[in-house]
Order: C-alpha cells, then structure tokens, then sequence
C-alpha cells in the first residue's frame, strides 16, 4: 500500500514516523499561554476535534495521527498550494493497517466568506467527518508508517 506523506522534515528511507506531531504544535496554546500566529487554525482543530467527537469518537483524530495522500497527484497539490517549501515522501504502513479516516482536506483550508467564525466553520468541520471527499483526499492516519523513499 503506497501512500504519500509531505513534510518540512528531512527524512531518510527506513526512518519512522510516529503519529502526532501536529497534535503535539496545536497542544502548545493554553489557557495563559501565547496563541498561534494564525488563530483561525486553532479554531478549525478544535472545530474538528468536537464535531469528531460529537459523530464518532472512535475516529482517528487529527491531533493523534499522521497525515497521507492517497497518490502522488494529491501530494503534489497539497504540497504546491499549501506547503511550497516541503519534501513529499512514498511511505507504507508499519504492521498491521490501521483504521483511519479520509477527509476532505478543502472544506477546512479553502478561502471562506469573510463572517464571524462561529457562523462558517462549524457545517464544515462536521461535513470533514461525515462526507467523502470530492477534492482533496486527505488520509487521517493513527498509527507509524516507514519512510519508503524521497519522490
């Protein structure tokens, strides 16, 4: 099972990636503490993570997981739109294929109206659980995977 992961880390075949890392950044803005420079993407995670909880909490989470493409094609988008400066990696599971998720990463990263939060991103983040994706597939993964190649 083929799979692509994009990442700013440099990374070596046979390395492994745990699940987690983005969970680890958004876990960073407390109560107290320092908010991220961008707000809106602690908004859209908390978002998420409720409505996920809220249908299903046996879902993989966002926070807890590590992020694929399904083909070379959807990496390459990814990667061109939203993270120009990054590396995409083939990557495969380790062990046993776990659960995961597949979901549609534009209806939580495209330009919205301009209006109050509240009102615009709660009906996404439940459709990023409950739709197939019709764009830009992104594969929510909970479990290790092992770094196949640079592409």
């Amino acid at each position: 099972m083929a799979l692509f992961h994009v990442s700013d880390q440099e990374l070596s075949p046979e390395d492994v990636l745990t699940p987690g890392r983005w969970g680890q950044l958004i876990r960073n803005f407390g109560p107290g503490g320092p908010l991220p420079n961008q707000l809106q993407v602690l908004l859209w995670e908390m978002a998420i993570e409720a409505a996920r909880i809220a249908i299903d909490p046996r879902l993989p989470s966002r926070l807890n997981c590590i992020f694929l493409c399904e083909t070379l094609e959807h990496a390459t988008t990814f990667r061109d739109q939203y993270r120009p400066n990054n590396r995409i990696f083939e990557v495969a599971p380790v062990g046993e294929v776990a659960a995961l998720h597949r979901g549609d990463f534009y209806l939580i990263s495209t330009e919205r109206p301009i209006a109050p939060y509240v009102d615009y991103i709660p009906a996404p983040a439940v459709e990023y659980w409950t739709r197939e994706p019709e764009r830009l597939p992104e594969i929510v993964y909970p479990a290790e995977v092992l770094v196949i190649a640079a592409v």
